[in-house]
Formats: C-alpha cells, structure tokens, sequence
C-alpha cells in the first residue's frame, strides 16, 4: 500500500515506526482508520462509528498497543478490523470480513 502524505500521520512505539491514516471525512463516505508501516504487509482498521473511541494519537496509539500485545504484527499479519467499547473499556477483534461492529450487531 502506498501511504498517501496527505493526513498521514507517524506514531513510534518502542523502536517500530507506524502509520495511521483516516480516509473519508462523512457518514455518507466510507471512513477508515488504517494503521500499518512503511513496508509492513498486513495492517490494522479501526471502526470509526462505535463513537465509543475518540480519534486521536493517543487513542491510536493504544489500539496498537492492545493489538501487537493481542499477537497482530505489520509484518507477519494477519490483517484485522478492530473496535473499542466504552461499556467494557477495551478493544476487541471483529470477526474476519466485518469492517464496523454495527455489521455484528445486526447478524445476532
């Protein structure tokens, strides 16, 4: 994936360096958060509707805290869409395919 220089932004942890990016700017468009590295593989996609999670470096930053200590690696993969939950204060995987934690909720 080529990172666009526009709204890309870089994010350090440990010696790593990640990039984040938020694609689309309206409900009516299909926003993304997308987290990788430069020449990592596999990525990461937040849900940006749970409204539960506020964008920002630091919320970022612990999305990709949670998910290398939860095993996800840029390099290794796989690549997974998570969400965060207020009601529970944590970040949790959606099933493989779903993009937005509504899509789970509407399948129960």
């Amino acid at each position: 994936m080529a990172w666009p220089k526009r709204h890309t932004r870089r994010l350090h942890i440990d010696t790593r360096e990640f990039l984040w990016h938020v694609s689309g700017n309206t409900i009516e468009s299909d926003v993304r958060i997308t987290i990788g590295t430069q020449k990592g593989r596999y990525f990461l996609f937040i849900d940006p509707y749970a409204h539960d999670l506020e964008i920002t470096p630091s919320s970022i930053r612990g999305a990709v805290e949670w998910a290398l200590k939860s095993g996800w690696s840029p390099d290794k993969g796989p690549t997974r869409s998570m969400a965060y939950s207020m009601e529970r204060k944590e970040f949790f995987w959606l099933p493989e395919g779903v993009k937005f934690e509504y899509e789970t909720r509407e399948s129960r």
